[in-house]
């Protein structure tokens, strides 16, 4: 990924397209991978399997969350099917302008 100043604007126009199709309190339990590829896990856990890969931009649903991690769910945009898994929450970001 490019420079800070990228990212930024990246962040900006994901948070402005978000608003401008939901509502606020739609998007309450929802975040955005901030990172330009984070790994879906098994379990909370660095050592737990990888069972897939989220890109930038890519929006999930909180399940739960636990300590450092959280559980979330998304749509796999090559099955078309709802998934489960656990990633690293510093890299979720929420919709907030």
């Amino acid at each position: 990924m490019g420079d800070g100043a990228d990212r930024r604007v990246v962040k900006k126009e994901i948070i402005e397209a978000a608003h401008d199709l939901y509502a606020r309190e739609e998007l309450a339990h929802y975040r955005f991978v901030y990172a330009s590829q984070l790994h879906v896990r098994a379990a909370g856990a660095e050592k737990a399997d990888i069972i897939d890969t989220l890109v930038l931009g890519k929006s999930v649903r909180v399940i739960q969350r636990n300590k450092a991690w959280t559980e979330v769910e998304y749509l796999n945009d090559v099955s078309g099917e709802l998934r489960t898994g656990w990633v690293s929450s510093r890299y979720l970001h929420k919709f907030v302008r």
